[in-house]
């Protein structure tokens, strides 16, 4: 029973996230439109507004993204038949695509080190035009 409700409360999540990806692509791809319509000026030493809203939208999208594809790697590894000697093509399949969901959501977590790399650079970029004593 709890194995049941479990299925059920992942199909409902994998449902959500299929439905739910072209609004998160649209606002992404409007994101980027205002990061490219938008040039710092050259005297400032301020993150650009687009610039920080679209790193903390990416942020965001970056953790939702991993957790979803650890949803949809649970949610297929909870609908894989018992591994039995012969005719296994699918089984195998299956949890070759569950693997490839969890490295997929390893590979994005690691993209949210990216707006800390910036930071950094761009820290120490700024240090090196404007010192601060």
């Amino acid at each position: 029973m709890a194995l049941a409700a479990l299925r059920g409360q992942l199909a409902s999540q994998c449902d959500a996230i299929v439905k739910g990806a072209p609004a998160r692509c649209e606002t992404l791809l409007k994101t980027r439109q205002a990061v490219e319509a938008s040039r710092p000026a050259a005297e400032s030493l301020e993150i650009p507004q687009p610039i920080q809203q679209a790193f903390d939208l990416l942020d965001a999208e970056v953790h939702a993204v991993s957790r979803d594809l650890r949803d949809i790697g649970a949610y297929i590894r909870l609908h894989v038949p018992v591994h039995e000697d012969g005719n296994n093509f699918y089984v195998d399949m299956q949890e070759g695509i569950a693997k490839l969901c969890d490295d997929a959501a390893s590979k994005v977590a690691e993209l949210a080190d990216v707006r800390v790399t910036y930071l950094e650079k761009r820290a120490d970029i700024k240090e090196k035009i404007s010192p601060s004593v």
